[in-house]
């Protein structure tokens, strides 16, 4: 719970991010096709969107080869767009509420 920020600083986070990442941007399976997504789960309100989030606004980075360098999404998204996006990328039938939710496409080429 300290690597995510949850339980420790945001300096611990960002120390192990720090040291997973440059990894991650190397390996093959990133480089051939791959994306990386850092999302930060807990935002400063009690806020929602998209009718079943509650937290308030968070970051997410999309980070791949074939993504839109600097896009800044206007989407409203939940943890089920991204559970999605995995879902669709890998042919797999949505789970949960997953079905309801939208896939993270505009992010790509």
């Amino acid at each position: 719970m300290c690597n995510d920020m949850h339980d420790c600083s945001v300096a611990t986070g960002d120390g192990w991010l720090g040291s997973v990442v440059p990894g991650i941007l190397a390996s093959s399976a990133f480089q051939h096709g791959g994306v990386l997504f850092i999302t930060w789960d807990e935002g400063a309100s009690s806020a929602g969107c998209c009718g079943n989030a509650v937290g308030g606004q968070v970051a997410s980075l999309v980070i791949a080869p074939n993504s839109i360098a600097g896009l800044r999404s206007m989407t409203n998204e939940t943890h089920y767009s991204l559970l999605r996006t995995v879902e669709d990328a890998w042919g797999l039938a949505p789970l949960g509420q997953a079905a309801n939710a939208a896939a993270m496409r505009e992010y790509f080429h």
